[in-house]
């Protein structure tokens, strides 16, 4: 039955012409510069490379234009030596196929679609362009010579007759562009084939070669211009685009792609597609008769007579009412007894299905948990479907090995990490405990100390701890161990029997550090006038500044000198948050000095007192009592302040006074009324921040035993630690504590279901009684066995899981690798979880029970693609139209060579219910349709016509008499029995058009399929 109907585009501009149910045909496309070359020359006179003109204007950045025209030369066929592989997405027949339809015609896909004309140098004439290469096919046995590339890069070649050729003159007709969609406008045609939508574009090249049946043929993909195929032969191209061939009989061809086939009978899709038979599934169907009476092991059983009736993956969808075969309860028990573990020695006997993976060695009593391991391992029939999951695994060992491997590679390097960690431990908590744990406080606060600032002390580090008491930090130093210890040469002074205690003494006093805190002095000041003195007590600084020239001025000026640092001493201040306040202090003493100074000249000032400043240039021993002014101010004061300002920890700002000079702050302005120039630039210059006052807070003695330092750096917590950061995740990961350093143990995934490895194994036990079928061409429906499916798969993974153990990979043992068998999803829980239920219930209810179509036949062999689908139907007059109620595919896998099984979500009780076999289907039928896949057009003809020749025919009928080859190649000319309505224009897209084959699909009645089963 037809469904897409397809129409050709005539022309490549005018949209409204072209109009398909699915796609839209073009005769050409061309974009980039190809789709500027013009003219009128045609082969094989036109020559083998083109130009086009292009124009544009450049501006510069001042208005200014200017107008270009250029002539750019185009690369032609004799350019190109070969084709990109990636560009070919689709040949048709497949390589390798063995049985091809003989009225089909063989092409190929681009991926780009204007591959084909992108080297034609010459411009389309009415709708036509010839394409710059052919696909051709010809008898294998039709090659002559195998001709090796002529040099590097170059293609192979094939000598073959000229007779086995299309007509060269003819290649318009066989290439054509192909897009997504009908009646499509200007813009949505431009989208289609813009390089945003790659999907819905291709090109494509048509081989008009009439095959006949049972013969092997090659494809092969040439240039079509002499001057390709000298190209690609390595020799020099000619000028002109004279045909490739048809000027002597054998030709050498050049090879962009090659590939084989083979044609089988004269059928179609349809023809197929009639001969598919539909077979009830018969209670046999699914079925497998085994002898259980001699199981083997010493067993003796009992039951009653008969083979035993073994359910594969797939069975015929009826209950399994046959009794025969089975075991009676001795011999079960006897059974169950066997499998429990001997008292004495170790004895090989028959395996207990998943019990390692449950960490059992006893099967379940009647009534226990978990069920289902007592139902698989005790019913002869669970353990054969379990016995041939371990057999598909010993199989497949070596590939299911490599596979495991493979998914290792952090684990190994995890496992690696881990294992030396453990050595660690294992050693340092030996060194451990004859060292650090036997070690005094003192000692044990020196000895660790590179590790205090990694080591966490109630939310801070230990060297946090250290630093914050009166024990400074450098007491841990390397350098002090070397300075206290017991034999070490500061230590010789003190006597014999003391170093040992007075190194201690240095660290700790028992559990508690030693205090180092020394009191910082007070002001530099001096007891001569007690003036500085009385300032800082709160006495205000009136005295300082009413003082006039003389004996209290002078005994001032010398106390503040006195009370000032030297610049080198200024240079020497120690870093840190009391260095501001002292040179806080320094500058308000420069200040009041500054002051006096200028008050008289000279100043009844010693020597001894100025000399300490070495800008003064003054000896101590000097007997002179007075200086000029300019010696106190540029010798002492200015030195000092410009050695202040070096120190100072930012830029100075705006000069402000220390609160302890006084609380009448501001009565040091009078000061600045009429400053010496000097001091006015020099302040200006260096001005200072206001600082807060730094507090020193009384430091407490440190609590070693506090520290705890043994215990936190036992190996037992920082070996973890440490691991801890190399595998960051690794804890999160597991879900497992940070101290747990085993071995990481993986359990290795497969997605690749089973049904295949069972299949290659036996497919008597996928599908029992499936060869049984007379019929080659079939259809029938089985549905899924829920049970076989599980004991298979726990006999796989208790296969596997001693396979890996015997491998040494790093695991349990208790891994559930294998969860699949009929689609990627998984089809059972992992089996250390699973300690309750029944095997019944083992099965995902997604899959049990659910119908299972398999189709047989040629038409599977030719088309593996086809769809199949079963669906509602809602119009009983055609119920295998589109516009239909789909049911849910699980799963469509193909079986070599010619078995496709189509798994759906439906069970034969809603078939029944839905359809009682009336003689009319009514309009909820279930029906299962096969199709060709629509994304996978074909083109050819029909074997015989419906009608007699010379009647009009729509082009769903044309046959191979209809339009009769010429040299067994189709002429490039429509057949006149055709019916073109509207008329277009004859062009390669009007050729697809009448060669484009419809899909056809072909139904089955669902429940005509259950009416032998009971269903």
């Amino acid at each position: 039955m037809s469904t897409f109907d397809v129409t050709a585009r005539s022309t490549a501009v005018d949209a409204n012409k072209a109009g398909a149910d699915s796609f839209t045909f073009l005769p050409y496309f061309r974009s980039g510069a190809a789709a500027g070359i013009q003219g009128v020359a045609t082969p094989p006179s036109a020559p083998a490379r083109t130009t086009i003109s292009i124009a544009f204007t450049l501006t510069d950045g001042r208005g200014g234009t200017e107008d270009v025209a250029q002539q750019i030369a185009l690369r032609g066929p004799g350019d190109v030596l070969g084709i990109d592989p990636a560009q070919i997405i689709r040949r048709h027949p497949a390589p390798g196929t063995a049985s091809a339809s003989t009225g089909d015609l063989v092409h190929l896909e681009f991926d780009q679609p204007d591959l084909p004309w992108m080297f034609t140098p010459v411009a389309p004439v009415g709708g036509r362009l010839h394409p710059w290469l052919r696909l051709v096919v010809v008898p294998t046995s039709a090659i002559t010579e195998e001709v090796p590339p002529a040099g590097p890069d170059l293609p192979s070649a094939v000598v073959v007759p000229a007779r086995e050729l299309p007509a060269a003159q003819d290649g318009w007709a066989w290439a054509h562009a192909q897009v997504s969609g009908t009646k499509l406008t200007e813009g949505t045609l431009a989208r289609h084939l813009g390089t945003g939508a790659p999907q819905l574009n291709l090109s494509r090249l048509v081989c008009p070669r009439r095959l006949t049946a049972n013969k092997q043929w090659t494809a092969l993909v040439v240039p079509a211009f002499e001057a390709g195929r000298l190209a690609g032969l390595g020799q020099a191209p000619i000028d002109t685009l004279d045909w490739a061939w048809g000027a002597t009989d054998t030709v050498t061809l050049p090879v962009y792609d090659r590939w084989e086939f083979a044609t089988g009978d004269p059928l179609g899709f349809e023809d197929l597609a009639r001969r598919i038979v539909g077979t009830p599934a018969t209670p046999d169907l699914g079925r497998r008769w085994v002898d259980t009476s001699t199981p083997g092991s010493d067993l003796t059983v009992t039951g009653t007579p008969g083979p035993r009736a073994v359910r594969g993956a797939l069975v015929a969808p009826m209950p399994d009412a046959d009794a025969s075969g089975r075991w009676e309860e001795a011999s079960v028990a006897r059974l169950r007894d066997r499998l429990a573990p001997s008292g004495g020695d170790p004895v090989v006997g028959p395996p207990i299905y998943g019990g390692a993976h449950l960490q059992r060695d006893l099967v379940p009593a009647a009534g226990q948990e978990p069920a289902w391991l007592a139902e698989l391992n005790l019913d002869p029939a669970h353990r054969i479907a379990a016995a041939l999951g371990a057999a598909v695994v010993r199989m497949d060992q070596e590939p299911l090995m490599a596979g495991a491997w493979s998914q290792l590679q952090n684990v190994l390097a995890a496992n690696a990490v881990l294992r030396a960690a453990q050595f660690a431990r294992f050693t340092s908590s030996a060194l451990h405990s004859r060292t650090i744990a036997q070690m005094s406080a003192a000692d044990t606060l020196q000895v660790t100390q590179r590790a205090h600032a990694h080591l966490d002390v109630d939310g801070r580090t230990a060297h946090g701890a250290v630093a914050a008491s009166a024990l400074p930090v450098a007491a841990g130093s390397a350098a002090m161990r070397r300075l206290t210890r017991p034999l070490g040469r500061s230590m010789r002074f003190v006597p014999l029997p003391d170093r040992a205690a007075s190194a201690v003494a240095v660290i700790a006093d028992g559990d508690a550090g030693t205090d180092w805190v020394v009191s910082v002095p007070g002001p530099m000041t001096t007891d001569d006038s007690g003036l500085l003195a009385q300032a800082e007590a709160g006495g205000g600084l009136t005295g300082v500044l009413d003082l006039a020239a003389g004996d209290d001025a002078a005994d001032a000026l010398v106390e503040i000198i006195q009370a000032l640092p030297t610049p080198d001493d200024i240079r020497a201040f120690t870093d840190g948050p009391e260095l501001n306040a002292r040179l806080d202090e320094v500058l308000t003493l420069i200040a009041l000095g500054w002051r006096l100074a200028q008050a008289q000249d000279p100043w009844p000032v010693p020597a001894v007192v100025l000399a300490r400043f070495p800008e003064t240039g003054l000896d101590p021993f000097d007997p002179g009592t007075t200086h000029p002014q300019s010696v106190i101010i540029d010798g002492v004061f200015t030195p000092v302040l410009e050695a202040a300002a070096s120190r100072w920890d930012g830029r100075f700002e705006e000069f402000r006074w220390p609160t302890e000079i006084g609380p009448d702050r501001h009565a040091l302005a009078p000061l600045w009324r009429e400053p010496d120039p000097r001091v006015g630039e020099t302040f200006d210059e260096l001005r200072c921040h206001d600082l807060a006052e730094p507090v020193e807070p009384l430091r407490p003695r440190l609590d070693i035993a506090a520290l705890d330092l043994a215990a936190r750096l036992h190996p037992s917590l920082t070996v973890p630690r440490r691991t801890a950061t190399r595998l960051p995740n690794l804890a999160g990961l597991l879900g497992r504590p940070l101290d747990d350093l085993d071995a990481v143990m993986a359990a290795p995934e497969f997605r690749t279901p089973l049904y295949e490895a069972l299949d290659r194994y036996d497919r008597e036990w996928l599908m029992p009684g499936i060869a049984a079928i007379p019929a080659p061409d079939m259809v029938t429906v089985l549905e899924t066995n829920g049970r076989f499916v599980s004991s298979f798969l726990v006999g796989a993974n208790h296969e596997f899981a001693r396979e890996l153990v015997w491998r040494e990979y790093p695991t349990d043992g208790r891994a559930t690798s294998l969860r699949r068998f009929w689609t990627p999803e998984p089809d059972i829980e992992p089996l250390h979880a699973l300690r309750h239920g029944s095997l019944a219930g083992l099965a995902d209810p997604r899959f049990d029970g659910k119908l299972v179509f398999v189709v047989r036949g040629e038409l599977v062999r030719r088309f593996p693609h086809l769809l199949a689908n079963v669906a509602r139907s809602t119009n009983p007059d055609y119920p295998v139209e589109y516009a239909s109620q789909p049911v849910r595919t699980l799963f469509r896998l193909t079986l070599s060579p010619d078995i496709l099984l189509v798994g759906v979500d439906l069970t034969d009780a809603q078939v029944t219910a839905s359809d009682n076999l009336s003689p009319m289907p009514p309009q909820d039928a279930h029906w299962l349709t096969l199709a060709e896949h629509v994304g996978a057009p074909r083109f050819g003809l029909d074997e015989e016509p419906e009608k007699p020749i010379g009647n009009p025919v729509q082009r769903d009928a044309l046959s191979w008499k209809h339009w009769p080859p010429t040299n067994d190649h189709l002429p490039a000319t429509i057949p006149k029995d055709l019916q073109v309505q509207p008329p277009r224009p004859v062009t390669s897209a009007l050729f697809a058009w009448a060669l484009f084959q419809k899909p056809a699909r072909v139904g089955y009645r669902v429940a005509s399929l259950l009416s032998e089963t009971g269903g």
